[in-house]
C-alpha cells in the first residue's frame, strides 16, 4: 500500500463514528496493526473534552457529557488541519476519573490519520477533512453492553451511574445527534467480525488511492 503522504504531500484520514459501544476504538486499533509500522496516528475525539465547569465539579453525573457542546471542536478541527499539512501538534489528555485536561502530547504526522467519535461526523470541518468516513451501525443492545463493561473496567464506574447516564444523555444524544450522521459517510458497516470490518476499510482505502 502506498503512502498518500509522500504521493500527495499530505496524509490520507479515516474517520471512524458510530454510537458509543459500536467498536469505533477496536477498527482503529485493528486497522493500524495492519497498516505499516509508524504510518498512521491516532486521534480521539475523547481527548477534546472540556474540562467540566466549575458549576458540575460536585455533581458530574448531571453534565450531559454527550452533547456536541462539551467537545471542543475547533481545536480539533485545527490540530487535523495541521496534521495534514505535516505539521506537529499537542493532544490534550483528558482524564474520565477527574473529568479534567492533565496535560498534552506532541503527536506529528503520518501517512495515515485515524481519527474516531461518536461525533465525528457531526462537525462539517472534520467531514471536509476526512477522505474515508465510515460509520459503524450497531444494534443498540450491543453496543450498551460494550459501554457497560469499558465503563465499569475502565473508568470507575458503577453500574448504576452507566445506565442512568444511558438513559438520561447517551441514548437520546445518539437520536439527535450521531444517528443521523451516517448519511455523511462513504462506508456503512454493519456489526460483524472485527477482521471483516478491516478488509473493508483496507479495500476502500485502496479505491481512494488509486487515482493518486
Amino acid at each position: 500500500m502506498g503512502s498518500p503522504s509522500q504521493a500527495l504531500g499530505k496524509p490520507l484520514v479515516i474517520a471512524i463514528a458510530g454510537g458509543s459501544g459500536s467498536g469505533k476504538t477496536l477498527l482503529a486499533q485493528s486497522l493500524m496493526s495492519v497498516l505499516p509500522p509508524g504510518a498512521s496516528v491516532f486521534l480521539s475525539q475523547d481527548s477534546y473534552y472540556r474540562s467540566l465547569p466549575a458549576q458540575y465539579s460536585a455533581c458530574p453525573e448531571n453534565y450531559n457529557f454527550d452533547h456536541p457542546d462539551a467537545l471542543e471542536w475547533e481545536l480539533l478541527a485545527r490540530h487535523l488541519a495541521g496534521l495534514r499539512r505535516l505539521e506537529t501538534v499537542k493532544i490534550p489528555r483528558y482524564c474520565f476519573v477527574t473529568h479534567q485536561r492533565v496535560g498534552s502530547d506532541q503527536v506529528g504526522p503520518a501517512p495515515f490519520l485515524v481519527l474516531e467519535g461518536t461525533l465525528i461526523l457531526h462537525d462539517p470541518r472534520l467531514v471536509e477533512l476526512s477522505d474515508l468516513r465510515v460509520f459503524l451501525e450497531v444494534d443498540d443492545d450491543i453496543r450498551l453492553l460494550r459501554r457497560i463493561a469499558r465503563d465499569t473496567r475502565e473508568r470507575g464506574r458503577s453500574l448504576e451511574s452507566v445506565l442512568e447516564q444511558y438513559v438520561r444523555t447517551v441514548r437520546p444524544m445518539f437520536e439527535r445527534f450521531v444517528s443521523p450522521t451516517m448519511r455523511k459517510a462513504n462506508l456503512v458497516l454493519q456489526d460483524a467480525p472485527i477482521e471483516q470490518w478491516t478488509r473493508a476499510v483496507l479495500e476502500r482505502i485502496k479505491k481512494i488511492e488509486e487515482p493518486r
